[in-house]
């Protein structure tokens, strides 16, 4: 995979170098134009985060769900797709969820830390989980939740991948997603069978012994 992306960045970075050289005017100033080949062999382009919040399914009340950034990505001149949490510099994007619950009358606001840094971070970096219908836990009822994410760049330089620094110009819009908290189901019926094979076939083996006895 390593060298599959390396050779992948060669092509990139032999594609540019022939469009500085053979391009026009504008192409060969280092300082108009990207993405741009640095001394080192790195590529410097430009770009923004497209920020999405991910889609859920139904939580039943008293189990967690984990938000996902991952679905983020850096918008830039190269192909591919570039997700934020693939970031070498993960710990220099910053995300913000903010929970709310639909009641109806505008929304309540559960839950909204500010900006914090990714690369795990537990009060809401590219992941967040949250536990419901616990004792304290934020997401206590049934019902509708809105979720939104911001995602912005921090004070220091930020990669797109391994050797591709990226200038962010701006910022995309946040993003808006929602999950349902729904009643924990009783155990259904194809499964309370699934339990109850083992017994069936301890009382049809047992059965098959007395008769052998008798």
């Amino acid at each position: 995979m390593k060298n599959s992306f390396r050779s992948s960045l060669s092509t990139v970075v032999t594609g540019i170098a022939l469009l500085m050289l053979t391009g026009p005017a504008n192409a060969q100033d280092p300082l108009g134009s990207f993405p741009q080949i640095l001394p080192n062999g790195d590529i410097l382009d430009q770009g923004v985060i497209v920020v999405d919040a991910g889609s859920y399914s139904p939580v039943a009340l008293g189990e967690s769900i984990t938000l996902d950034a991952c679905d983020s990505f850096f918008q830039i001149s190269l192909p591919g797709t570039f997700s934020v949490c693939d970031s070498p510099t993960l710990d220099n994007i910053f995300f913000e969820w903010t929970v709310s619950f639909d009641d109806g009358l505008g929304g309540v606001s559960l839950y909204d830390p500010g900006f914090v840094a990714g690369a795990d971070n537990e009060f809401g970096g590219q992941f967040l989980t949250l536990p419901t219908g616990g004792a304290g836990d934020l997401i206590a009822a049934l019902g509708s939740y809105t979720v939104r994410l911001d995602v912005g760049p921090g004070a220091g330089p930020v990669d797109a991948a391994p050797g591709v620094g990226v200038l962010i110009a701006g910022r995309g819009p946040a993003s808006f997603s929602s999950f349902e908290v729904v009643a924990a189901s009783s155990v259904s019926e194809p499964e309370s069978l699934v339990l109850l094979l083992p017994a069936l076939f301890y009382i049809g083996r047992r059965q098959r012994k007395l008769t052998k006895s008798v």
